[in-house]
């Protein structure tokens, strides 16, 4: 049995920067993908973010993603067992200095 190996803290770091600029998904040298994130949370959060893009969104903020994840009942549970609001805003303060060095 392989053992799959996630850092937790890297992930955030990635989310955050697509929440700041979730353009980023279109790059082909920032490949990443929903099921790259064990993470029940993180997988939501990347899912949401990917939709919010999808529809027109140019940054992510956690308003807009709390009108979005309110509507999947059991998504919307997992995100507020995560205090969602507060990760959202920290992580998108915090990995402004990260952005930098991608784009």
């Amino acid at each position: 049995m392989t053992e799959k190996l996630y850092d937790y803290e890297i992930s955030t770091m990635v989310l955050g920067c697509l929440i700041k600029q979730p353009s980023l998904m279109l790059r082909e040298n920032f490949n990443i993908k929903g099921e790259y994130f064990c993470d029940k949370f993180h997988r939501i959060l990347y899912f949401g973010i990917r939709h919010l893009f999808d529809k027109g969104a140019k940054t992510i903020d956690s308003v807009n993603f709390d009108i979005f994840i309110s509507n999947y009942e059991e998504f919307a549970e997992v995100c507020k067992e995560n205090n969602y609001i507060d990760v959202i805003d920290s992580i998108s303060e915090k990995d402004r200095k990260l952005l930098s060095y991608i784009i």
